[in-house]
């Protein structure tokens, strides 16, 4: 991206608020959700319409106000919490299978000698 925005190196530092910018507004690559929904709960309107019918509305009452905006971004940050233990087991699964793990054959509490061709 800085390549994309910058001539030289000069130009990298009045380029880095649009790059953070981007980077903030952007999905991560293995979960649907940019920094900002993430930690604001909602969509982040760059240049767009923004949709208020989706948009929490208050009715008046204070304590079912205060309620929902504190419901909302807790289910969100279960699904990224759920989504986070996802991609690590599967990233665990790949690493063992690329890497050939296996369970080790001692258990805790056994005497196992260790050597180590690192170790002098």
């Amino acid at each position: 991206m800085i390549k994309r925005l910058c001539k030289d190196d000069l130009e990298i530092e009045s380029s880095l608020p649009l790059i953070e910018l981007s980077l903030r507004s952007t999905s991560l690559s293995k979960m649907p959700y940019s920094p900002f929904e993430i930690l604001f709960g909602r969509h982040m309107h760059i240049g767009e319409m923004t949709d208020v019918t989706n948009m929490t509305v208050f009715d008046g009452d204070v304590g079912c106000y205060i309620h929902t905006l504190k419901r909302e971004p807790g289910m969100l940050h279960s699904q990224v919490r759920e989504r986070k233990l996802q991609t690590k087991a599967e990233e665990s699964r790949a690493y063992d299978k690329r890497n050939k793990v296996s369970p080790p054959k001692w258990c805790v509490g056994q005497t196992v000698a260790y050597c180590s061709k690192t170790t002098k």
